[in-house]
């Protein structure tokens, strides 16, 4: 993925790897309940996880967040 470039340390991209498999599908599913527009959704989507690459460090109790 082309965001995990953009990640530096493996911890970190570990970190950001738990965090997209956890919640990628619930996002998308938002993204596209909100958007109504697959193509809009993705980006939206995309745009998270870009937001969440920048501030793993903010992120540090994401696995104590419930999913549903």
């Amino acid at each position: 993925k082309k965001i995990l470039l953009m990640i530096e340390t493996p911890k970190e991209k570990r970190k950001f790897v738990i965090l997209y498999e956890k919640y990628k599908y619930l996002i998308q599913k938002v993204a596209m309940d909100v958007l109504h527009d697959s193509f809009l959704a993705e980006d939206a989507v995309y745009n998270v996880f870009i937001s969440a690459a920048y501030n793993l460090d903010k992120l540090d109790e994401f696995e104590n967040v419930p999913t549903k």
